[in-house]
């Protein structure tokens, strides 16, 4: 072999490695949040006075990765909102017709974040298009996302958005328990 061969050869394989290490990274982290089944750790800050309804507390937030914001149509609809930051923190606020009313903060560990985020980013969130058809007095149901970037909002108007946008929205929700909140089980 000729000195021009040998170096391709090489880089090849160097490639090749550096690509079965993310792999492995990739798959231990996946691996690790499948096989925690740990409860939440739920704290209520319903009685905390002024405190700010769209943030959870500066000292313990990185950035708003995930806000998933139920607005009730016409009728008694369910009325909440889930924000889950990148640095674990999980933030539901109960508005109206849900179990729980008020604030409730807990949180949830980082693999269980990276399998969040790897959710809006198979789906290519910042690419997909969205057909909106307003359906008068229909819930509206704001997704919005950031992978630490400017972020993206997907308005469902309960007609048009595409089904992986309502899969993975569903699935953020069920992976946070959410349900315990909104309808009293779990």
């Amino acid at each position: 072999m000729d000195m021009k061969t040998t170096k391709l050869f090489s880089f090849n394989i160097r490639n090749g490695f550096i690509a079965l290490s993310l792999v492995l990274c990739l798959v231990t982290l996946i691996f690790n949040a499948c096989k925690k089944d740990e409860p939440l750790q739920i704290s209520d800050t319903s009685s905390q006075a002024g405190s700010n309804e769209r943030n959870a507390p500066n000292e313990i937030v990185n950035y708003e990765m995930i806000d998933i914001n139920h607005v009730p149509g016409h009728g008694p609809m369910v009325d909440y909102q889930v924000q889950v930051f990148s640095n674990g923190t999980i933030v539901y606020i109960g508005r109206s017709n849900v179990s729980v009313i008020g604030k409730k903060i807990f949180s949830v560990d980082l693999p269980t974040i990276n399998n969040l985020r790897m959710m809006f980013m198979n789906i290519s969130f910042f690419t997909i298009r969205v057909n909106d058809n307003p359906i008068p007095d229909a819930p509206i149901t704001y997704t919005t996302f950031s992978n630490g970037s400017k972020p993206r909002t997907i308005v469902d108007y309960g007609d048009g958005t595409p089904e992986s946008v309502y899969k993975v929205r569903t699935a953020v929700e069920d992976m946070l328990h959410i349900s315990q909140f909104v309808y009293g089980k779990e």
